[in-house]
């Protein structure tokens, strides 16, 4: 039996404000799960160190951490999310009981205005079982003309739709909230524990100072030798221009130089005619087909950025565009600047090449540079980054020769857009893409 003050509370509920801390938890989800990118090429990079085991150990205790941290979040936003449903279901049962209510009371009402006093209950389900289980009060009532058999049958209906409305806003309700509880506990206890190896908070707490040392040594030079960080590898001194110190970019240099003849593009005239776009890709077809492979890409989705990007500006424009960005202030930044025939910008070059864009020294972007510029390290190096954006992809695991149409577009869309590959213009650039696919991949048949 339920009634109305059983489940007052829902009338004071807020669903909204229960959807808002569900939001919250949410939005604490997705970011956590928006470092994925970050620990995958965290992942790839080819660390040179003493410390190389420990790094690989952190990385990797990171990575749980973050994801526990989203798995807990998660749950925490699911439960409440589910509960707000819940509650909003349990609100309309509540309404619909109050509506009943008002009708037993004026089914009351209707023999007699004087029950309510003479009951003195405080509610018209109250009052109603008083009048239909109280013979003596039903006498009292006899007295003053009151016929409680002419209003029982539709009393009657009316408390047992308040009875069963109410009835199902509190097992609604309540059931959710027992799984509600129930979850953000498990998500609680599914957060990864933030203590240390140590139980002496006194001695976690001494070791702070050098690690605010070495974070301020490491935020004024990013290059900053720190303790038990090993050898770095821009620390090693070169004995000759033929000794390269970065593995990636040895590697590269090591494979571009199996084409001696590659062809670039001119350097001071426009390169947009469909003649010259085919000739470029039947002058290198040899050259796409080994970055590709190398890449573990189709040879189609090289020749058809290349079909893309070798159209254009020539490269002269590159070279003062990039002055320029340095030199001026508000022309952009200089590390966006795209060179050679895939336009490679300066800043992915890095990453493919293992650098930190975000910290590249004078001598680093100079290697960088000299690499984009080179026509066969320039292929490479493209093909390594739409690598890298397969990696990111829903696709990452689709071999080269299974990959689709589809999703060689999206690759493409990725290869313009980076993270914003869904933008308009990405998904422009990917729809030229697909239209003169056939017709770039013509010369490498």
């Amino acid at each position: 039996m339920a009634h109305r003050a059983d489940v007052a509370f829902l009338a004071d509920a807020n669903p909204a404000l229960i959807e808002r801390n569900a939001d919250e938890f949410a939005r604490l989800h997705r970011l956590a799960d928006s470092t994925d990118d970050a620990f995958l090429k965290a992942g790839r990079v080819d660390w040179v160190s003493t410390s190389q085991q420990q790094y690989v150990k952190r990385l990797d205790e990171a990575k749980q951490l973050v994801d526990g941290l989203s798995a807990g979040f998660r749950k925490a936003w699911q439960a409440l999310a589910d509960y707000a449903e819940a509650v909003t279901t349990a609100q309309r049962h509540f309404d619909d009981g109050e509506f009943s209510e008002r009708k037993l009371a004026e089914v009351v009402a209707r023999e007699a205005t004087l029950l309510t006093r003479l009951t003195g209950a405080e509610s018209p389900m109250r009052e109603w079982e008083d009048l239909r289980d109280s013979s003596g009060l039903l006498d009292r009532i006899g007295e003053f003309g009151v016929d409680v058999d002419a209003i029982r049958e539709d009393a009657e209906r009316h408390y047992q739709q308040a009875n069963d409305a109410y009835g199902d806003a509190q097992r609604v309700e309540s059931e959710a909230r027992s799984r509600c509880l129930a979850e953000l506990r498990t998500a609680y206890a599914s957060l990864p524990e933030f203590r240390g190896g140590s139980g002496d908070s006194a001695e976690i707490l001494g070791s702070l100072g050098l690690l605010r040392e070495e974070t301020r040594q490491a935020a004024d030079d990013p290059h900053a030798q720190l303790p038990g960080t090993g050898v770095k590898a821009d620390a090693i001194p070169s004995l000759s221009d033929a000794l390269v110190v970065n593995e990636k970019l040895e590697r590269i240099r090591s494979l571009a130089a199996e084409h001696p003849d590659a062809k670039g593009i001119s350097y001071l005239l426009p390169s947009d005619s469909e003649e010259t776009l085919r000739g470029y890709v039947d002058a290198n077809s040899a050259l796409i087909r080994a970055a590709a492979h190398h890449s573990g890409l189709p040879p189609e989705m090289v020749a058809g950025i290349a079909w893309q990007e070798v159209g254009g500006a020539p490269a002269v424009v590159d070279d003062v565009a990039d002055e320029v960005r340095q030199l001026v202030p508000g022309t952009g930044e200089a590390d966006h600047t795209s060179m050679g025939p895939l336009a490679v910008q300066v800043r992915r070059g890095a990453e493919v090449l293992g650098y930190d864009p975000h910290h590249l020294t004078d001598h680093q972007r100079a290697r960088v540079e000299e690499a984009i510029k080179d026509p066969a390290q320039n292929v490479f190096i493209a093909s390594e980054y739409l690598a890298q954006m397969k990696a990111e992809s829903g696709f990452a695991d689709v071999p080269a020769e299974q990959m689709t149409r589809a999703q060689m577009q999206e690759l493409a869309a990725r290869y313009n857009g980076g993270p914003y590959w869904q933008s308009d213009d990405a998904q422009a650039y990917a729809r030229r893409f697909d239209a003169r696919l056939d017709e770039a991949t013509a010369p490498l048949r």
